[in-house]
């Protein structure tokens, strides 16, 4: 194990993996925000992980190229429950198709989304540099990753919300967090929201 952010240990092959990854996409010029357990181990409780998701703002004509980077890297392209060679054709058809291309390094999952909604524009223009394994990655914010998580709306993204509301309270910008909400969720969804806000931000 290897003591990647402030907050608590990564394992030393997804350090590496995260460390790739975003270096090749800040040697390219790709807009990026790190997400998931890596992101949430930031602002809430940390949690093992062997997965890396990363939002990206990536133009078609940087697709070849930051795909040959990958390659080189011995990344594969995850299509069902097969391992197959990471072609260009191929990432194109599933980022144009579904916002999200999942590939595979030594066992370790990558998954690459590409913007569905307009709060991901958001996502990545608050990404937070932020100190990891000795370097800098972009990192999803607090606010935001309580909103993806809220969108996903499984029991365990309500127990990252919490752990995230228990640790950041008074830092968290509430107005832009209900401005989203009104732009993105039910009513239901939002009673949700709310009760976690009421019973985590005034305890302690």
């Amino acid at each position: 194990m290897s003591g990647a952010t402030d907050r608590g240990p990564v394992p030393t092959d997804l350090v590496q993996l995260v460390l790739l990854v975003a270096g090749v996409l800040e040697a390219q010029g790709i807009p990026y925000a790190v997400g998931g357990a890596v992101a949430n181990n930031y602002w809430g409780a940390v949690r093992a992980t062997q997965d890396l998701d990363v939002l990206v703002a990536i133009p078609a004509v940087k697709i070849p190229p930051f795909m040959d980077r990958l390659r080189e890297q011995g990344f594969l392209l995850c299509s069902g429950e097969q391992l197959l060679p990471l072609e260009d054709a191929k990432a194109v058809e599933h980022l144009q198709r579904d916002h999200l291309l999942v590939l595979e390094r030594r066992g370790i999952r990558l998954e690459v989304f590409t913007p569905a909604l307009p709060l991901q524009d958001s996502v990545l223009a608050r990404a937070r540099p932020l100190p990891f394994a000795g370097g800098t990655i972009r990192v999803t914010s607090a606010e935001d990753l309580i909103l993806l998580k809220t969108a996903f709306g499984r029991e365990k993204d309500f127990r990252d919300i919490k752990g995230i509301l228990w640790d950041q309270k008074d830092r968290l910008d509430m107005a832009y967090l209900r401005s989203w909400m009104n732009k993105m969720f039910a009513a239901a969804e939002k009673e949700k929201l709310e009760k976690c806000f009421a019973e985590y931000l005034r305890l302690g």
